[in-house]
Formats: C-alpha cells, structure tokens, sequence
C-alpha cells in the first residue's frame, strides 16, 4: 500500500453459533469497498495488491488464503 496499513483489519464480522460436534457453512463476501482506506491526502482510494484473508474465532487461531485485487 502507499500507506503503512494495520497487519490486519476486522471486516464482515458476524458471530456465528455451531452446536457442538456440528459443521456449518458460512459464505460472505468483500468488495472493493472493504479493500478501501485513506491516504496521506485524506482522500479513499482503493489500491491493487495482495490480499490474505484469515477467518477463525480470534486473530490467532484462524485458517488463511489470499486473493489479488486488481482495478
């Protein structure tokens, strides 16, 4: 980014409650606008690069992949 950016940022969140030994599917989705943030001239832009993206029940403890985002 043209900016230093958090090393991660919290985004869609939504508790989600599974009984125990049960399995659920849980299916969202970012857009560009979630990918936006403000630059040094205060305006919102949205910048092409790499995304990793960590879902889990805290930062810690989560499963990854990535994406590219490109205009």
């Amino acid at each position: 980014a043209s900016v230093t950016r958090p090393l991660k940022e919290l985004k869609r969140f939504e508790k989600v409650w599974i009984e125990k030994g049960k399995t659920k599917t849980i299916t969202f989705t970012l857009t560009a606008e979630d990918l936006a943030f403000y630059n040094f001239d205060l305006e919102k832009v949205i910048e092409e690069g790499e995304f990793a993206i960590y879902v889990g029940k805290n930062s810690d403890d989560v499963l990854e992949t990535s994406f590219a985002f490109a205009k």
